[in-house]
């Protein structure tokens, strides 16, 4: 469910306050403009360019009555007015666009700015120590405004505290349609005037949380405004002590830092020396590598960050992943980033688990993070499948008394548990089709196994041959491998059904067959004097127990 949150400036002077903390609308977008000629009236809807947490969305709308001196020029369709900042003068508004130019003058406006924020941006924002967050207003001049709401606050409109580069007065408050923009002379007036139903901010700290600091989430602004905190550096027994947070490591007397001239601090976890007050490594070779302490710690050490154990080979070792998408659960498919180069890998999700930022499993500034989460394989492939059924030719065995001719060239094959076909490099290709029909009472009993090859034995430029399929394969619980010296392939149950895929060849011990992260086989090269031998088998039976070998003796021997 999401809950829209507004707030409204009639007053020119809060407007103008409220311009210099969003740096005059630069980069936002005109998206709609009407003007009444008749009536002297105008509405602009703005889409503002801030980039807000999980999904929440701002929008502005400014109207206008008795607009007068209304002047355009060199400009196109509203969808594409790029504000380059929006300048006012008494009465008189003016927009440079990128390109062109909007002006004129009003008696009265007013301007609404909108926040849609799902229920997720309401339980997952964060709040920081607030005599950090105190210092950042009083030292960093980066810092425009902050929104934010109250826990138990039912009401749909933003608070909304700031800060602007004026000699007297420069801090704010405005967090109501009908209060007026409150301004104090320092930071600790802001934070400790009780404004909020006799309430200071500094009481209610811990009922906050905070929408974004200067339009971005508040995560993001942690390395931007990190040396505003003022850095604690302690020693005891058990270790360093950063802003409470404990390390392994203590204190050189007799190294200084080049930058600060304060005394450097050995870490055992990097076995190297920094600087924590400037955070940087001293060793000069490590000077281009990441700074010794996120500074997400220095904020908020006890914060819960989920992370994800993956298995690249099933039952091999566990890599440890960050993981901040909450839809990523055990037994998911993700892909990966791998190595120095940063290579995109498929790879299961064996465990999901949280650890506070103080005590990660693995040094934050080092650990990669989820690119994203797959689809199922039934989502993956559905266009390829469609266009094969529609546009190819279908073996199609859904139906009772199906005949199919095993001399003929197929696109695709429809089974009652999915369709399969073969690619070659990619590509879609013809297959022959062929099967055997084991007696019902035989032992080794099963529903279908058919056996598919690629009607062309000329493969060019050859890359890769494998064998598709729509069966969800990533929600099926993996058994067995079906390989022995002459073929390759796994074993699945998915639902009631007993699944196999296998690769096969009857004079060659599997020569260039590989299997992907699923366990599907598939070609990796190809030898022209194998070219007749390598035939996939598709097995199914209905679920009977994992120690039933029904589809290792139908897989072609």
């Amino acid at each position: 469910m999401s809950k829209e949150q507004k707030r409204y400036i009639h007053d020119i002077n809060k407007l103008k306050t409220y311009l210099k903390s969003v740096n005059h609308f630069r980069d936002y977008k005109i998206s709609s403009f009407s003007y009444d000629n008749e009536n002297h009236s105008m509405t602009i809807i703005i889409e503002s360019s801030r980039i807000l947490p999980y999904g929440a969305r701002e929008e502005l709308h400014l109207i206008a009555a008795g607009v007068r001196n209304f002047y355009i020029k060199d400009v196109d369709k509203p969808a594409e007015w790029s504000i380059k900042e929006l300048q006012i003068w008494d009465e008189m508004f003016q927009f440079q666009l990128n390109p062109g130019h909007l002006s004129f003058k009003v008696m009265a406006f007013s301007l609404i700015i909108s926040n849609t924020l799902n229920d997720k941006t309401a339980t997952e924002m964060l709040s920081v120590n607030i005599n950090d967050m105190i210092q950042v207003f009083k030292y960093d001049s980066r810092i425009n405004d902050m929104s934010f709401s109250f826990k138990q606050d039912e009401t749909k409109i933003l608070h909304y505290i700031g800060v602007t580069n004026e000699e007297h007065d420069s801090y704010w408050s405005y967090f109501s349609d009908a209060s007026d923009l409150k301004r104090f002379h320092t930071a600790e007036e802001l934070f400790n005037a009780r404004i909020y139903d006799d309430q200071s901010l500094r009481e209610l700290w811990s009922e906050v949380t905070i929408i974004h600091l200067n339009g971005m989430p508040i995560a993001e602004c942690f390395s931007q405004f990190e040396k505003s905190i003022k850095i604690r550096v302690d020693e005891s027994v058990v270790g360093l002590s950063l802003n409470d947070v404990t390390v392994d490591g203590h204190i050189i007397k007799d190294k200084v830092c080049h930058s600060c001239g304060a005394n450097a601090c050995y870490v055992s976890k990097y076995d190297n020396v920094c600087c924590p007050y400037c955070n940087i490594w001293l060793d000069e070779s490590r000077r281009h590598q990441n700074q010794p302490f996120e500074p997400e710690l220095i904020w908020n050490p006890y914060k819960l960050l989920r992370f994800c154990h993956v298995e690249f080979r099933r039952g091999g070792k566990a890599y440890t992943y960050y993981c901040s998408d909450q839809n990523v659960q055990k037994g998911d498919w993700v892909i990966v980033p791998v190595g120095i180069s940063n290579i995109e890998k498929e790879v299961q999700v064996v465990k999901t688990f949280q650890a506070t930022a103080n005590h990660p499993p693995y040094p934050l500034h080092k650990i990669k993070t989820i690119i994203r989460k797959l689809p199922s394989l039934t989502e993956e492939v559905a266009s390829t499948v469609a266009s094969l059924v529609k546009l190819g030719t279908v073996c199609d065995l859904t139906q009772r008394g199906t005949y199919f001719d095993r001399w003929e060239a197929y696109d695709i094959l429809k089974t009652p548990i999915g369709h399969f076909w073969l690619e070659y490099n990619g590509e879609p290709v013809t297959m022959l089709i062929d099967t055997i029909f084991p007696s019902r009472h035989a032992m080794f009993f099963v529903e279908g196994a058919y056996y598919l090859k690629p009607c062309r034995r000329k493969l060019n430029d050859f890359q890769q041959l494998k064998i598709c399929t729509d069966v969800n394969l990533r929600r099926a619980r993996y058994i067995d491998n079906l390989g022995v010296r002459r073929q390759d392939g796994s074993r699945w149950q998915l639902n009631d059904y007993d699944i196999g895929i296998a690769i096969s060849a009857q004079e060659v011990i599997n020569k260039g067959v590989a299997t992907n992260a699923l366990g599907i086989p598939y070609l990796e090269e190809w030898y022209d004097e194998y070219k007749y031998e390598h035939i996939f088998s598709v097995i199914w039976k209905y679920y009977e127990s994992d120690e039933d070998a029904s589809l290792w003796f139908n897989v072609v021997q």
